[in-house]
């Protein structure tokens, strides 16, 4: 009767915390056999993953004399900021050559923010870490402002108000 060993495979992952919408990459090592099965149904040594939420990934080895061996890993998946905020007014009318807008972070959380007005002829066009910050208009047209949120777990996030500016 010959008995075989048992060698467990390993598995290595390039990341194993995540914020969603992300990747990784999971690899499985086994010292004497490329033969693996994952709980995603492929085949292969090496997959890329994008899970949603916090996922177990197992990989099966097949050795000689058909022993199954497993390993297994858990991607954990964070979720995303949740940015929001209000600009007051949204039809801005320039008097005597500038027209303020005023933003107002509503986000529940604290979060680091980002603040682009998208008045890119602007010296103060990008304000951070002020949760209502002001900006000067001097020219028309439709303006794009963007709030992106960083969480504490790197996790990134944004949303876009719009603004008309109207000069006489």
């Amino acid at each position: 009767v010959d008995v075989t060993d048992l060698e467990l495979p390993e598995i290595l992952a390039t990341d194993t915390v995540l914020c969603v919408g992300e990747s990784t990459t999971l690899v499985a090592q086994h010292p004497t056999t490329n033969d693996f099965k994952w709980s995603t149904g492929e085949t292969t040594a090496s997959i890329t993953v994008t899970p949603q939420v916090t996922t177990l990934y197992k990989v099966e080895a097949k050795m000689i004399g058909d022993c199954i061996v497993t390993d297994t890993t858990t991607i954990y998946v964070n979720d995303l900021p949740k940015p929001a905020f209000m600009a007051s007014p949204t039809e801005i009318f320039v008097e005597n050559g500038v027209g303020t807008v005023t933003c107002n972070d509503l986000s529940q959380e604290t979060y680091t923010l980002l603040w682009n007005f998208g008045d890119f002829e602007s010296n103060t066009n990008i304000v951070q870490d002020v949760s209502n910050p002001t900006h000067d208009y001097i020219r028309a047209g439709y303006y794009t402002i963007t709030l992106t949120a960083t969480d504490d777990n790197g996790c990134i996030d944004s949303v876009k108000n719009r603004v008309s500016v109207t000069v006489p």
